[in-house]
């Protein structure tokens, strides 16, 4: 059995493969653990797996069942994720998210904050369970995100599992496993899922087409673990999008009041919400390496490269005034998730931002 494609995971990879081998797989999984780690990547193996047409390693890859379900294209296994309300959904928006997902079953979402998992969602999916299969073995339903159920779907997807439909299986996914309700937890099997190792991170980005070592390098430190983040960072301006962020905090540290309200307007203004989260993501990398200075922990830092600059700012605070600096990104995070004055929330963030650091003895 043969689940190569997915990077490291080897305890829920052998837990997957010892099930089929003793034909004792459950009838529904919870794949558990940080975004970008595999979850989706296994769940879509092990639909191939459970569906393959060879009588060797399981999934072949080659047979025709193992190449539509890669290319989602094999009608049944179901792929589910958050959206708006299906009523609000546009067919070409759904259109785009699946092929997306199906080019990489890394690809990190953005959702909105009304995105879901809706009951209208869980009622079609009750529907389709109870048909008879097209060709599979075994139909296969991956809700992938399924922490963003709302109430409502839970407890309509609840009855399903607790009675499932012979030949089929439902594979979950959460980052957050205890958004969902406990009696949803208990009628999975759960299988956790771990960080990948920065090396890890690094090894999957080198099959990238013209990724630059010391590129490599960066976007896997950056990235934190998180696949799905560092085929994003690869694609981008690392190094200048992070110098940008720096730039712009230095700026927001050392100028005057004035001058930090025209930067808050130019980041309110110019820039997309991807663009903003990325920003703020960096600068809370940044104060983190700030916190892993102060600490003694030169070891961990991500920003290596810059650990002069990194000294030098870091020379400004104390721990806690880094500690709640780190607090403060995070609110502001939340803040522009919810669609506030993005003007307001930069000068708020910047304003106290420099109220944390040491005054001059």
């Amino acid at each position: 059995m043969s689940f190569d494609s997915v990077i490291d995971q080897e305890r829920p990879k052998s837990i997957l493969q010892g099930a089929l081998g003793r034909e004792v797989l459950a009838s529904s999984y919870l794949f558990f653990g940080p975004r970008g780690v595999g979850k989706q990547a296994l769940a879509m193996e092990l639909a191939k797996a459970v569906n393959c047409q060879s009588e060797g390693r399981l999934p072949c890859d080659s047979c025709s069942a193992c190449r539509r379900i890669r290319k989602s294209n094999y009608p049944d296994v179901h792929l589910y994720f958050p959206t708006a309300h299906p009523k609000k959904v546009k067919p070409e928006e759904l259109q785009e998210a699946m092929r997306q997902r199906a080019a990489n079953p890394y690809f990190l979402p953005r959702y909105k904050e009304s995105d879901a998992i809706h009951i209208e969602t869980i009622r079609k999916i009750e529907k389709e369970a109870n048909y008879t299969s097209y060709e599979a073995k075994r139909k296969v339903f991956i809700l992938a995100d399924a922490d963003r159920m709302n109430l409502p779907a839970a407890n309509a997807l609840l009855k399903i599992l607790e009675e499932p439909p012979a030949n089929v299986l439902f594979v979950l996914t959460a980052a957050q496993p205890s958004k969902l309700p406990a009696t949803v937890l208990s009628r999975c099997q759960q299988v956790r899922f771990a960080r990948l190792s920065d090396a890890a991170v690094a090894r999957a980005l080198k099959t990238v087409p013209g990724a630059r070592p010391e590129r490599i390098r960066l976007a896997s430190r950056l990235a934190q673990g998180n696949l799905g983040r560092a085929f994003e960072l690869i694609q981008e301006e690392v190094q200048r999008n992070r110098a940008e962020a720096l730039k712009s905090l230095t700026s927001a540290l050392s100028g005057d009041l004035v001058s930090t309200i025209k930067l808050a307007e130019r980041l309110g203004r110019s820039r997309s919400p991807k663009a903003r989260e990325e920003h703020l993501e960096t600068l809370q990398v940044w104060y983190r390496d700030m916190l892993l200075l102060l600490e003694g922990k030169e070891d961990s830092l991500i920003n290596e490269d810059l650990k002069p600059q990194l000294r030098e700012m870091a020379n400004q605070y104390d721990w806690q005034g880094v500690q709640r600096s780190l607090n403060l990104i995070q609110d502001t995070r939340n803040a522009l998730a919810a669609n506030v004055n993005a003007e307001l929330v930069w000068l708020v963030l910047f304003n106290k931002l420099r109220r944390q650091q040491r005054k001059p003895s």
